[in-house]
Order: C-alpha cells, then sequence, then structure tokens
C-alpha cells in the first residue's frame, strides 16, 4: 500500500507541473476557454476509455477475468481499509 500510494502522489504531482506549464502557453494564445475545454474533453476521454475497459475487459491478462470474478469486493469491506488510504483521499 505504501509504494502504490508514494507512485499515486508522484505521479499526481508531475502531472500537475506538467499541466502548469503546457497550460499557461495555451492560455495567452487561445484563451482560457480554450484550456478548459481540453481538460474537460481529456477527462472525458479518460472517463470513457476506463468505462469501456471496465465493461469489455480489455488489457485482462490471461486468467484475470476468472479470478476477478471470485473476488469481488463488496461495499462493507471499504470501512475496513486503513488510515493511510482515507488520509491519501482527503489529499
Amino acid at each position: 500500500m505504501g509504494i502504490s500510494l508514494a507512485l499515486g502522489l508522484m505521479s499526481g504531482k508531475s502531472a500537475a507541473f506538467v499541466s502548469s506549464l503546457i497550460s499557461l502557453p495555451l492560455a495567452n494564445r487561445f484563451g482560457l476557454e480554450f484550456v478548459f475545454a481540453l481538460a474537460v474533453v481529456l477527462c472525458a476521454m479518460g472517463f470513457v476509455g476506463n468505462g469501456m475497459r471496465l465493461v469489455y475487459g480489455w488489457g485482462a491478462e490471461v486468467g484475470e477475468i476468472e479470478v476477478s470474478e471470485k473476488k469481488k469486493l463488496s461495499w462493507g469491506g471499504v470501512g475496513l481499509l486503513g488510515d493511510v488510504y482515507w488520509l491519501y483521499i482527503l489529499l
């Protein structure tokens, strides 16, 4: 859990840094509306792509589908997650 938390935080900070480098020149050239629209389009593409991956099982390893059918996450187990997880969600 610690390594995935660290990688998630690092990738989030890196993405924020890269987006700040890219968004200012785009805003100066095309206006603030373009930057916002681009962010919305990229977010929607990610949402649709992840939804299609979940629905169709794209990118699943051999045998992963059989394992995932046996092992389901129940909402009752979400409350049992540790403090580090909830701190990460709050940040």
